[in-house]
């Protein structure tokens, strides 16, 4: 058996001949769905959240708010914008303030390929789609396959990070199981100028697959268990104490003479807890917070292909609860969020067209969505009138909410000449808000990761986002080069985001806990467009160079003139590729300008710009074992992603207000074996 280590597979992508491997078209059913264009994103070897393989995406970037908590962005918009999901299964977080990302329930020994529809993504990647899609397609139990292993493991020089893995497994022609386990630790990082504090992180994955077949088809049953212990989030008001959660699985693939049926239901129970004084220093014991976060989470979808059309259901349904206290005051608490449900309910169907010179992908997708929230309270209302007031008025407010929310997509390819092609597209899609912006009664900072520091109140009376949505790119390929560019324009009316609070009451709590005013979540109009490209060109049978630029724009559409929230800048990769025989090796330069265009009313800070250079290395010891070695940041580089949060944290050498830097000079070293 033949098996490529993560890095392998990013390094024979790099310099193979340009192909698919850096835009794909969509393969499904054996025949080529050209008209939605999808990204296949390779492994990163030394990643321990696989977030970060973003980086590597035109178009692409990661909030980081902690070492294990990066939140998905693409051209813009970023958290359940969106659609992020594992084989095909879209479930939620326990905790409130996105420390566990779905990104982060990926163990990176099993992953597969990640991959991004560039562009407008069509209405079968997901529910929620309005921001774009990711699918992350995970290791399965394989049927007549021997008894193999693969394993891993790694150090890197400058948090003393350690990662061990390893996936054993076997099958014959009826049943076939996979049984996988990976560890990843580190202590505090350091970067260019000085230690990161609270970037620290430790965690262990650890999972059961299993494949059935049957007469027409087959079907898998896996469990997965993540046990996250005490990890930073410097961004964040508080740390990670702990992340404990199971995920079970229950899917498969059924050919009905020419008709696919393909099903999946996932269901996820997760316990988190997080605090602001273990593991960062404390004013005061008065201020000290615990948070105990639930969730359960249900995903389920049921597709049925019969060329040239596509059906399906999709359904995502979770419950949260999050209770915050004080370990030195038994009489303090806050009932955060209490028995929030969202349900969200959906069916599509999607029509492919292949002529001549015209290939179309036009779908329709209705959402049904629903939520409420159970009464909640705090001790702080006996003492202070305007929490009791916020209180009263959450409790007798009528909390259920429906909405029916509506995707139509169109993407066509247009071939031009034989090495040419156009594809343009257009889309309107909406999407319902989510819970905290909802539910959050009372002035804090559980905001899904925004992590700016503000306190936010929420608004059930929100309306969904609508994106009026444009697409247009060329491609050029012919032998060894290869030039994809696109610009983008979408319009979002209903654009969800904070404004300054005009409730004297919300504003009387928030001066308590922040000492200013707090934003409440609110419709407002909001635009962004820009431009991409990638490109490639293939020396000669053993050197490549391969490049991307990104640009986005994000601005209010109303009376209001400010930015949109975290926005990326300008930013690029240039990649210079040499492969020999059993070794590969690879410099990579990243650049990004800096970032003046903030948001006002989040107090966003100006970010400067930088460049830094990376070097890998790969070797083929023998068709079993391989070692791979990596520098980051090969000059230690002093600078901070624009993307990435603001410390919260009094100590380290990140002062209190500045955006958290990325780690220096970095060597990473690993070795595989595969049996």
């Amino acid at each position: 058996m033949s098996y490529k280590t993560p890095l392998a597979l990013l390094l024979s992508a790099f310099f193979s001949p340009v192909s698919a491997a850096l835009e794909v078209i969509t393969v499904q059913g054996h025949q080529q769905r050209i008209n939605t264009q999808l990204t296949q994103v390779p492994a990163q070897q030394f990643s321990a959240d696989s977030s970060t393989w973003l980086d590597h995406v035109v178009g692409a970037g990661v909030n980081r708010n902690g070492p294990l908590s990066g939140i998905a962005q693409y051209r813009g918009m970023f958290a359940e914008r969106v659609n992020v999901s594992n084989n095909s299964l879209s479930l939620a977080g326990a905790g409130p303030n996105a420390m566990d990302t779905p990104l982060s329930y990926a163990p990176t020994i099993i992953i597969e390929d990640m991959q991004i529809y560039r562009g407008i993504a069509p209405v079968h990647a997901g529910i929620d789609t309005l921001g774009g899609a990711i699918g992350v397609n995970l290791r399965q139990a394989e049927l007549d396959m021997p008894l193999h292993l693969n394993a891993k493991g790694q150090l890197n020089d400058n948090e003393q990070g350690l990662s061990a893995s390893a996936a054993l497994g076997a099958g014959n022609a009826e049943f076939a199981w996979l049984g996988y386990g990976e560890l990843q630790q580190s202590d505090e990082q350091q970067s260019g100028q000085g230690l990161i504090a609270n970037s620290d992180y430790k965690r262990l994955q650890y999972g059961l697959l299993t494949t059935l077949a049957l007469a027409n088809g087959q079907v898998r049953a896996n469990v997965h268990r993540t046990d996250t212990r005490q990890s930073g989030t410097a961004a964040l008001p508080m740390d990670i104490d702990y992340v404990d959660t199971w995920r079970y699985e229950l899917a498969g693939e059924h050919d009905f003479n020419n008709i696919e049926l393909s099903w999946g239901v996932g269901y996820q129970d997760g316990d988190h807890g997080m605090d602001n004084y273990q593991q960062r220093p404390l004013a005061t014991p008065a201020k000290a917070r615990y948070t105990q976060a639930q969730s359960d989470s249900l995903s389920l979808y049921a597709h049925l292909r019969s060329d040239p059309w596509l059906w399906g259901y999709d359904a995502n349904v979770s419950r949260h609860d999050a209770d915050i206290r004080n370990p030195h005051n038994a009489q303090f608490f806050v009932t955060n969020f209490n028995k929030v449900r969202d349900s969200r309910h959906s069916i599509f169907a999607e029509y492919q067209y292949h002529g001549d010179a015209l290939s179309s992908n036009l779908g329709a997708r209705i959402k049904v969505n629903s939520a409420d929230s159970g009464a909640v309270a705090s001790s702080m209302a006996m003492m202070m009138p305007a929490v009791a007031a916020l209180q009263q008025r959450f409790n007798q407010a009528d909390k259920a909410v429906n909405d029916i929310t509506l995707d139509l997509v169109l993407n066509n390819r247009y071939q031009v000449r034989e090495r040419l092609h156009l594809d343009y597209a257009l889309a309107f899609k909406q999407r319902a808000p989510q819970y905290q912006a909802r539910y959050l009664w009372l002035p804090m900072q559980s905001t899904g990761g925004l992590a700016d520091g503000r306190t936010y109140v929420g608004n059930i009376k929100l309306k969904e986002e609508t994106a009026y949505q444009f697409n247009l790119g060329l491609a050029y390929q012919h032998q060894g080069l290869s030039i994809k560019p696109q610009v983008f324009v979408q319009q979002v009316d209903n654009y969800i985001q904070g404004t300054p609070s005009q409730d004297m009451q919300v504003n009387l709590v928030a001066n308590m806990m922040s000492g200013r005013d707090a934003l409440q979540f609110s419709n407002i109009d909001a635009r962004l467009y820009g431009a991409d490209i990638t490109a490639a060109y293939q020396l000669d049978a053993h050197w490549q160079v391969q490049g991307m630029l990104s640009y986005v724009r994000g601005k209010r559409n109303d009376q209001i003139d400010d930015n949109l929230y975290r926005i990326a800048p300008l930013n690029g990769q240039i990649s210079l590729g040499y492969g020999q025989n059993d070794y590969q090796l690879q410099a990579h330069w990243r650049v990004a300008k800096a970032q003046n265009k903030v948001s006002h009313y989040n107090d966003e800070q100006t970010s400067s710009g930088y460049g830094v250079i990376d070097m890998a290395f790969n070797y083929e010891l023998s068709s079993q074992w391989q070692l791979n070695a990596r520098i980051d940041n090969l000059f230690d580089k002093h600078y901070a992603p624009h993307l990435n949060g603001v410390n919260r944290v009094m100590e380290g050498d990140v002062g209190l207000g500045e955006r958290l830097s990325a780690p220096g000079r970095t060597l990473h070293l690993g070795v595989s074996l595969s049996l």
